[in-house]
């Protein structure tokens, strides 16, 4: 399963924060049947690498709607639409995916 992000800004205050209340629950919507986009726990997943364990993935509850917004759109709209300061790319390897 391939989690891809626009994301890779995090604040080190957060991720402390994140790493003390061991909040490693990372947040996506499910794009295809191989690749999910993270919508909610970018400092989470840091604070999980950080602690050298995995974070726990769980879909968001907000899927239909991006869903349908997806099929609406199309990918590229859908994946420009939701851009928040880098490439896409795979969360888990830091590779440019998009």
């Amino acid at each position: 399963m391939k989690y891809i992000s626009s994301q890779r800004e995090r604040l080190d205050c957060v991720v402390a924060e994140k790493i003390k209340n061991r909040d490693f629950i990372v947040s996506y919507v499910v794009i295809s049947d191989d690749l999910r986009m993270i919508v909610d726990g970018h400092h989470s997943h840091q604070a999980a690498k950080e602690c050298g364990i995995d974070p726990e993935y769980v879909e968001s509850a907000t899927s239909l709607s991006y869903k349908q917004e997806l099929e609406a759109m199309g990918l590229d709209l859908f994946l420009e639409f939701h851009f928040i300061d880098s490439s896409w790319y795979d969360i888990n390897t830091g590779i440019e995916v998009f």
